[in-house]
C-alpha cells in the first residue's frame, strides 16, 4: 500500500523529476528514460530484455530489497513500523531475488546499477556482486565503498545522523554501450 500511494503521488506531479524505484527498471535511450514496470519484468523473456536494453545508454534495476535474508534486523524488531509481517518481508526479498536474478542473467556485460535501500546481505543472502554491475545501497548507516575494477559497491552516502551534512557523491560510470556486446 505504501508503495502505491508513493507511486501514485509522484505520478500527479506535473513535471515528474522523482521515479519511485520499486521492483522496476529505468534505462536511458538517447535523451530520454523509458520504464519497464514490474510486470513487465516478470513477463518478458529474457532474450527480448536483452534485445530490448540492447543500446541502453544506463539501465537502473532496483527497489527496497527488504531483509529476508537478515535473522537479526527485520520485520521482527519493528524495522518497517509494524506494517509487514516476517512472512511478508521473506516474500518481498524472495519476489525482489528473483528479479535480480533475472536482470542479471539476461544483461550481462551491460551497463546496469543495482540500486536498493537494503544491504545485498539482507534480501540476496549469501549472493556475490557479479563482475560489471554497479551495486548502491544504504540502510545500515555503515558507509561502504568498494571498487576493484570489476565488483563496484557504492554505499558511501548514508545519512539520518543528526550534525551531518548531506551532500550528493558521483558515480564514476561509462554511458557508452558495447556494440559488439552480442
Amino acid at each position: 500500500d505504501a508503495m502505491k500511494s508513493y507511486h501514485q503521488f509522484f505520478s500527479t506531479k506535473k513535471e515528474q523529476k522523482v521515479h519511485l524505484l520499486h521492483n522496476n527498471l529505468f534505462y536511458r535511450l538517447e535523451y530520454k528514460w523509458i520504464e519497464i514496470s514490474e510486470s513487465e519484468l516478470i513477463n518478458i523473456d529474457p532474450s527480448v530484455l536483452r534485445k530490448r536494453l540492447r543500446e541502453a545508454r544506463l539501465i537502473i534495476f532496483g527497489g527496497t530489497g527488504f531483509a529476508g535474508a537478515n535473522e537479526e534486523f527485520n520485520a521482527n524488531v519493528g524495522i518497517y513500523m509494524n506494517t509487514m509481517t516476517r512472512n511478508e518481508e521473506i516474500n518481498e526479498s524472495n519476489h525482489f531475488l528473483r528479479l535480480y536474478e533475472k536482470i542479471t542473467a539476461s544483461l550481462k556485460g551491460m551497463n546496469v546499477l543495482i540500486v536498493t535501500h537494503m544491504p545485498i546481505k539482507d534480501w540476496g543472502y549469501d549472493i556475490q556482486p557479479i563482475q560489471g554491475f554497479t551495486y548502491i545501497y544504504g540502510h545500515n548507516h555503515r558507509n561502504y565503498f568498494f571498487d576493484d575494477g570489476r565488483q563496484r559497491i557504492y554505499a558511501d552516502n548514508q545519512v539520518g545522523y543528526k550534525g551531518k551534512k548531506v551532500r550528493f557523491k558521483k558515480i564514476e560510470n561509462d554511458f557508452f554501450y558495447d556494440w559488439f556486446i552480442d
